[in-house]
C-alpha cells in the first residue's frame, strides 16, 4: 500500500523538480546511500542478538514498519528516477534494445546476489557473528553493492534537457491523464502480471530447495543460477526477434511460452 502511494510522489516531485544536474540524477544520488543504510537497518532489528521471547513486540513491529517504509522510500527514490532516465536517454527502439541487454544482466547478476548468495553469505557470517549479525553483514554488503550499482550508473547518465524543460501536470491532473490513458492501463496490467511471476518465481524457489528437495538453504545458489543464467544466455536472441517483429508482440509471445 504505501509502495502504490510514494511510487507516484516521488515520480510527480522529480518531474518537478529542476537542478544543474537534471530532475532524475539527484534522486538517484541522494536515495542510494539512505536506501542501502536503511536495508541494514531492517535486517538489524533492536532485540540484543537474541529471538524475542513472546510472539508478539509492539515496539519491535514499530521499528519493522518504520525501517521497511523509509527504505522503500529512498529506493523508490532511486529506482523510479532510474527507470524513468532510461526511456529519455534512449527514445529510439533499436538503441534501446542493445541498451536493454546489459542492463538486463546487470539486473539477473543482482537477482542471483540478493537471492542465492543471501543464504550463503549469512551462514559464513553467522558463526562469527551471531544469528542477527550474520544478517547486518550480510545486509551491509549486498547493500554497499546496490549503492555503487546506482551511483555508477550516473557515470554514464546524461539528461536530455528538452525533458526537463517540459512543464509537468498538477498531481490531479496527472492521474486522471494516465487512469483515462487505454494504453498505459493495457501496460501497466501487463507489466504487473510479469513482475508477479517474476516475484512468485524468486518466493517459491527457497521453499522448493527447502521442502521438495531436502537441500540445505545455501544450495539454493545453484537453482538460482540455473534459472537466471539461462535468461542472460536468450537475451541476444530475444533482442533479434525484438527488433524484427516489435516489443509488444515480443512480451506477448514470451509471456505465452512461460505460461
Amino acid at each position: 500500500i504505501w509502495n502504490a502511494i510514494n511510487d507516484p510522489l516521488v515520480g510527480h516531485l522529480s518531474d518537478r523538480t529542476r537542478t544543474r544536474w537534471g530532475r532524475r540524477i539527484p534522486f538517484i544520488f541522494i536515495g542510494a546511500p539512505l536506501a542501502a543504510l536503511l536495508f541494514v537497518a531492517v535486517w538489524s532489528p533492536p532485540v540484543g542478538g537474541q529471538p524475542l521471547t513472546v510472539p508478539h513486540d509492539l515496539w519491535i513491529f514499530t521499528y519493522l514498519v518504520v525501517t521497511i517504509g523509509l527504505f522503500d522510500l529512498f529506493f523508490t527514490s532511486a529506482n523510479i528516477s532510474y527507470a524513468s532516465l532510461f526511456p529519455e536517454m534512449f527514445p529510439d527502439l533499436k538503441q534501446r534494445t542493445s541498451v536493454m541487454i546489459p542492463r538486463q544482466i546487470a539486473a539477473v547478476v543482482g537477482l542471483l546476489l540478493g537471492l542465492g548468495a543471501w543464504p550463503v553469505l549469512v551462514k559464513a557470517f553467522t558463526a562469527g557473528s551471531g544469528e542477527f549479525g550474520g544478517r547486518t553483514v550480510t545486509a551491509a554488503i549486498l547493500g554497499a553493492i546496490a549503492w555503487a550499482a546506482f551511483w555508477i550508473s550516473l557515470l554514464g547518465s546524461r539528461e536530455r534537457r528538452e525533458f526537463s524543460q517540459e512543464p509537468s501536470l498538477p498531481l490531479r491532473a496527472a492521474f486522471k491523464v494516465t487512469f483515462s490513458n487505454r494504453s498505459f492501463l493495457s501496460a501497466a496490467v501487463g507489466t504487473l502480471v510479469i513482475n508477479y511471476i517474476w516475484s512468485w518465481l524468486s518466493a517459491m524457489a527457497p521453499f522448493f530447495v527447502k521442502y521438495v528437495l531436502g537441500a540445505p538453504d545455501e544450495q539454493m545458489s545453484v537453482l538460482f543460477l540455473a534459472m537466471f543464467g539461462t535468461s542472460i544466455v536468450f537475451y541476444p536472441l530475444w533482442r533479434w526477434i525484438a527488433l524484427r517483429i516489435g516489443s509488444k508482440r515480443t512480451q506477448v509471445i514470451s509471456v505465452t511460452l512461460y505460461a
